[in-house]
């Protein structure tokens, strides 16, 4: 894939971190469920607005389609929002986590990822911290855990795709520093179904 490197534009500690971002389209769309979801089948998804209906994800913290509040993006204390979840298929034996934006300068931004969350898990409290539970991945602030919404000053408003994964496996086998490549490659053979949740962001 070609790639684009991310310019900073505002003086604050995640726009001082110069990485290589894809421009590409994300591998996350390359996830697709390969069963069923509860009675439902959940056949193929595109990018992102197709997926099983019955598995559900949502954030006590703001509504779909609305805007994430500064306590969970640069602008305030980054740290994550609670999520919630239900309605996974029967057959699921872990989940995994990706929190995207599309819309960053260079290609998308990976904020979050985390795997081998528990079935029997159904929330992630906010502040989440990595270790807490699952294996958190390398997000492209290049540090494991959650990295908040941190757009380019005046670049508009950004959406925050939270996905996740019911897969049929306990644990993908994935080391700590794993970036979302290693889960696209080790998760593709196990997905289960997926559902998301989309907040917006914008620093004026």
């Amino acid at each position: 894939p070609r790639w684009a490197e991310a310019t900073p534009t505002a003086n604050t500690q995640h726009n001082k971190i110069l990485v290589r971002k894809r421009i590409t389209p994300p591998l996350s769309a390359s996830l697709t469920p390969k069963a069923t979801c509860g009675k439902r089948h959940c056949g193929t998804m595109s990018r992102w607005d197709k997926f099983c209906m019955a598995f559900q994800l949502f954030s006590p913290g703001f509504t779909e389609g609305g805007w994430i509040p500064p306590l969970h993006t640069c602008s305030g204390a980054d740290i994550s929002p609670s999520l919630e979840w239900n309605g996974e298929p029967g057959e699921t034996r872990s989940f995994a986590l990706v929190l995207e934006d599309p819309d960053a300068p260079g290609g998308t931004w990976t904020h979050w990822l985390l795997w081998d969350i528990p079935a029997k898990v159904h929330n992630l409290a906010q502040g989440f911290k990595p270790g807490t539970l699952g294996i958190a991945g390398r997000n492209d602030f290049q540090k494991p855990g959650y990295g908040g919404p941190c757009p380019p000053k005046g670049h508009g408003p950004h959406r925050y795709f939270f996905k996740l994964y019911a897969l049929d496996i306990p644990s993908l086998g994935l080391k700590e520093s794993s970036t979302l490549r290693d889960l696209e490659h080790a998760a593709k053979d196990h997905v289960l179904a997926q559902t998301q949740y989309m907040g917006r962001f914008e620093r004026r």
